[in-house]
């Protein structure tokens, strides 16, 4: 109804149904329609769900577990708050009975499975649209009817019952419409049944071909719709000829209106006509372009028979699909009975002429016979031209008849050519013996004796025969003479040979591929294939080739051990490479197996060669693996001719498992190979996680570090430059805390370069490295004097440096790093003392080019050879706990930042020995001067405001600049630095500088640089952070700083950036 989508949008409908493809399948066609579904499995669970929440339909099957349809019905008419929804039954049901239950327990609604869905949506909205009628119109009816011998009371509203019968009246109207439908279809079916059982009946009754063909189509016109037909014959491969047509159009009866081919024709040609086709228009009356009586269709029913067809008939009518699927399939077996017919007709036929033929013969024969019956000349006849040999002999073994078969047997054209001869002459040796002792006795005895024997031929050769002893016996009993038949079994016995040679081929093909298949690598494989084959074939030479296909050659991979000696006379030894010709080899590695039974008369470089070792015939056996030949397999004997087909076979097949076996054996080595890969990849990916942890590790220690050593580099720093009267030794014990400081910075700025890449290229500086030993060795006298005297151990130190050694570019606090790390390992590695030397010396390599080279040798434990090749990895240590892994991959890194080599000698027992290797450069830049850089003169007096949260750090950056007469306001926090900013500009306190610190809780340098930017665009932000080389380096300076310098902070580049950013405090300013 149209009506529906007014309501349908807030419509929902609960499914009862226990089968989940039909629920599946309502839900589907209801939601496309628009209503929302809630399913129930049974009507126990589908009255739970209506009384948790109310339907507006309820849809139910009426067969379910639990509680069935018209339970649930019933429940839901019972309920107070529910008997107003509608409720439909839907059931395969369909007795009357049904229908008086569904009144009885208050159905509304009452639909027969199956279903159309339109049907069902309409029986829908038909009771949607009646639900406030049926609220407002409630005229409860008792109604007694009696049915089936029972009496029912139906209890239900009026508009209930009559909405409840008028469905099932539609239901009963569409079940009548099948009805009708079926039953004209039946009789259809019936029609076209019985005439294609009148075609079947009329071939049994037909006897030649004319007549099977007219009472087909006689019969096939009574079909429903068919009018006019035709058959036609095959004639050759694609010929046809008419072999009867009944009442075609005037069309088809013109002149040549018949011949030549059409559709149905070629299909049958084709082999595509291999059913009956309901063909849309007719290319024959088409072609014509005459009077068709309106017949355009026609069914082309093929006439087969086995394998073949005969010829096709063709029903023609005016309407399309002449016949259904069904009537084509029994048109289908009407045809193979009609060429069944027309076969038996032709057999029939052409018997008749053969038993009058058959009859004329045999009336002369049986004259003749009389003629010449006491010859017995049929016997001979059939004596003499059987091929079995046929002879008699008397008891005493003398042959007195063989037949042409026996004579030729033995070797003579004519019994004139053989002299009569007896038994034991016709035999060999072996063969008389059987047959005079065991053959004749056993016939006389018994009748007849059979068994395995041989003739001999007149030029020597044995003659396998099946052959049978008759003794033909007297009245008296006594042996009047003896009969035997024999059969040649050559063939049989050399086939019987054949394949007892096949089995022991094949026997042996599984014991080398099983042997092969064991073994993972080529060498194995091809040996055990080789020596297989010499062993058990055998062959006199055997070996397998490589072929390279870039240079067209083959490499002698494997030879057998069987064959080394012939291989080496024919200069044939492994790793031998022979050239690929035109002949045998040539096309071997194009896939073909190539046979040569005599090579001694082929003129090619290969063969000549194999038959200057005496070999005459050889077999070449392709090894490829998907039309890929990667080698050949050669087996080679001595005499010609010596190969049979079954043994070709067979190298063939064997050359196909070895291909395959070392196929498997090359993806092996590549799985392996692969699985190396992998794991070293997984080793990388585990090591560079490492430093990445390490780095982020390192990236916190190195504020902290920078931090705890600023008041170091400060106080130093400001001692050195404003106590003039300090000692010789004092100043030289500052310096040398200096040079410390300055190296702990270096490698705390180096650890990132464990998990970063270097963006910045490292400053060079000349250094003297015999200077940088002597400073090495005494700042590690603690480790390699003192402690180890306090245990009682002596490390003796020897320096041996160069005279006059040149300097090297470099970074100083690098060099000495790597020089500590080689003496606290040398120092390790001596737990029980030695000596410890440490040399340099000038080394000229060439080309006017020359080296210094750094060496630190121990007496220590030594090193093995694994861990002399792992020592300079990251983490790798054999110090347990103590160690940490990174000092000779420091050491590494130092060499490949400088471009320098390392190498490293160790034994166990004996001591270790690493020596690094600079180049000297041929010119070192230096101030051209000659004088010291003189620092600039710092302003006179700055008031500046210093921020860092690291009190110790404010100290002692507070007094390093008030000693240079600057007034000092210190916070420590960002926001107490805004703060003490702001105070200042409120109090006309112009600072000249703010110095923070980056990283800082709450407000960190970053937010104090804007600040004050926003306030006083002018006033210059310094940035003092442990980040400070890495900030620079990457090009990552924060916006509103002008300048970004490191910690530990030195009081040189301090004072630079102050002379360069600053104005001095103006005169009558407030202090």
């Amino acid at each position: 109804m149209k009506s529906g989508n007014k309501w349908r949008g807030g419509i929902e409908i609960l499914i009862a149904e226990d089968s989940r493809t039909q629920t599946e399948r309502l839900r589907h066609l209801l939601e496309q329609r628009g209503y929302a579904v809630v399913t129930a499995a049974n009507g126990k669970q589908a009255l739970e769900t209506a009384r948790k929440h109310v339907p507006t339909l309820i849809i139910s099957d009426v067969l379910m577990p639990e509680l069935d349809g018209y339970g649930l019905c019933k429940s839901i008419k019972a309920d107070e708050k529910l008997r107003d929804i509608p409720v439909m039954l839907v059931t395969t049901l369909s007795d009357p009975q049904d229908v008086i239950r569904g009144l009885e327990c208050g159905a509304d609604n009452f639909i027969r499975k199956p279903y159309e869905d339109k049907f069902l949506l309409s029986r829908i909205d038909y009771l949607l649209m009646n639900i406030e009628l049926r609220k407002n119109q409630k005229v409860q009816m008792g109604v007694e009817i009696k049915l089936g011998n029972r009496k029912h009371f139906i209890s239900a509203e009026r508009q209930q019952i009559l909405d409840l019968l008028i469905s099932t009246f539609e239901q009963a109207v569409q079940i009548n419409e099948e009805l009708k439908l079926r039953d004209k279809e039946l009789a259809h079916s019936n029609q076209v049944l019985n005439g294609l059982y009148l075609i079947a009946e009329g071939l049994n009754k037909a006897v030649t071909e004319q007549e099977v063909a007219e009472t087909v189509l006689e019969r096939a016109l009574e079909l429903p719709g068919i009018q006019a037909g035709w058959i036609s014959l095959r004639e050759g491969e694609s010929g046809f000829r008419l072999l009867a047509a009944r009442n075609l159009p005037h069309a088809l009866e013109a002149p040549g209106a018949m011949e030549g081919d059409c559709a149905c024709r070629r299909r049958l040609v084709s082999g595509e006509l291999t059913s009956v086709m309901n063909t849309l228009e007719c290319e024959r009356l088409e072609r014509t372009g005459g009077d068709a009586r309106g017949l355009r269709y026609h069914a082309s029913v093929p006439l087969w028979l086995g394998e073949r067809t005969v010829g096709v008939m063709n029903l023609i009518g005016p309407r399309k699909g002449l016949f259904n699927e069904d009537e084509l399939r029994i048109l289908y077996g009407i045809g193979n009975q009609v060429a069944v017919a027309l076969e038996r007709a032709g057999l029939r036929e052409h018997l008749e002429q053969l038993v009058s033929e058959r009859t004329a013969k045999l009336e002369t024969e049986i004259a003749e016979r009389k003629r010449i019956e006491k010859e017995q000349a049929r016997l001979v006849a059939i004596i003499e031209t059987t091929s079995d040999f046929i002879g008699t002999s008397d008891p005493d073994g003398k042959v007195l008849y063989l037949n042409q078969a026996g004579l030729r047997m033995l070797g003579y054209e004519s019994a004139q050519d053989m002299p009569m001869a007896r038994i034991a002459e016709v035999h060999p040796e072996w063969a008389a013996k059987l047959v005079l002792e065991a053959g004749i006795p056993h016939a006389l005895d018994h009748g007849s004796w059979s068994g395995e024997t041989a003739f001999l031929h007149r030029n020597g050769r044995e003659i396998p025969v099946s052959q049978v002893i008759i003794a033909h016996k007297g009245a008296n009993g006594s042996a009047e003479f003896l009969s035997t038949i024999a059969r040649d079994i050559t063939a049989p016995k050399e086939a019987e040979r054949r394949i007892r040679m096949q089995l022991d081929n094949l026997g042996l093909l599984d014991q080398i591929t099983r042997a092969i298949g064991e073994r993972q690598d080529l060498r194995s494989i091809f040996q055990v294939a080789i020596r297989s084959l010499e062993d058990s074939l055998p062959i006199d030479f055997g070996c397998i080739c490589l072929h390279d296909p870039t240079a067209n050659a083959l490499t002698v991979d494997c030879v057998g051990v069987k064959s080394e000696t012939l291989a080496h006379s024919l200069t044939m030894d492994e790793r031998t490479i022979i050239g690929v010709d035109d002949n045998g080899l040539g096309r071997c590695v194009q896939g073909l197996l190539i046979y040569e039974p005599d090579i001694g008369q082929a003129p090619f470089p290969f063969t000549e060669r194999l038959a200057r070792g005496g070999l005459r015939s050889v077999v070449l056996a392709p090894l490829g693996v998907e039309s890929r030949v990667f080698g050949v397999l050669v087996a080679a004997r001595h005499r010609a001719s010596a190969f049979s087909s079954v043994e070709c076979e067979f190298l063939r097949q064997l050359s196909e498992h070895v291909a395959l076996a070392a196929h498997q054996a090359q993806l092996y080595d590549a799985l392996r190979q692969a699985y190396d890969d992998l794991r070293q990849t997984q080793q990388a990916v585990m090591q560079e996680e490492r430093l990445r942890a390490l780095g982020q590790m390192a990236s916190g220690i190195a504020h902290d570090i920078n931090n705890a050593l600023s008041p170091v580099s400060l106080y130093v720093e400001s001692l050195l430059d404003t106590e003039k009267n300090l000692s010789k030794r004092a100043r030289g014990y500052l310096e040398t805390v200096q040079r410390a400081v300055e190296d702990v910075a270096q490698t705390v700025a180096r650890m990132r370069e464990f998990y970063r890449k270097r963006e910045q290229q490292i400053e060079l500086a000349p250094v003297h490295m015999n200077d940088m030993v002597r400073q090495v060795v005494n700042l590690t006298r603690a480790r390699w004097s003192d402690q180890p005297l306090q245990n009682g151990i002596v490390i003796r130190v020897l320096m041996e440096l160069a005279p006059n050694l040149p300097e090297i570019m470099g970074v100083e606090s690098e060099f000495r790093e790597a020089l500590t790390n080689l003496v606290f390992n040398a120092v390790d590695a001596m737990p029980e003392g030695g000596h410890l030397k440490l040399r340099t010396r000038l080394v000229a390599s060439g080309k006017g080019r020359s080296s210094v080279e750094v060496e630190v040798e121990d007496s220590g434990s030594g090193m093995d050879e694994d861990t002399r090749r792992r020592c300079l990895e990251p983490f790798f240590t054999t110090k347990g706990e103590r160690g940490t892994g990174l000092g000779l991959a420091m050491v590494f890194g130092m060499a490949q930042r400088h471009s320098a080599e390392i190498e490293i000698g160790s034994a166990l027992g004996v001591g270790t020995i690493v020596r690094l290797i600079f180049a000297v450069p041929s010119a070192i830049q230096t101030d051209t001067s000659g004088q010291p850089v003189n620092e600039p003169d710092p302003p006179l007096r700055l008031r500046l405001l210093l921020i860092d949260d690291d009190p110790i750090l404010l100290q002692s950056l507070r007094d390093a600049l008030e000693a240079d007469g600057h007034i000092i306001i210190t916070a420590n926090s960002g926001e107490a630095g805004i703060a003490a900013f702001h105070a200042s500009l409120d109090r006309g306190e112009y600072c000249a500088a703010v110095i923070t610190d980056l990283g800082m809780p709450h407000v960190d340098g970053r937010q104090v640089a804007a600040t004050v930017k926003k306030a006083t665009p002018a006033m210059p932000v310094i940035l003092l952070t442990g980040w400070g080389r890495r900030l620079v380096a990457e090009g990552e300076i924060p916006p509103h700083v002008d300048r970004v310098l490191a910690k530990p902070p030195k009081l040189r580049e301090l004072r630079e950036a102050l002379a360069q950013l600053c104005r001095p405090v103006p005169s009558g300013a407030n202090t």
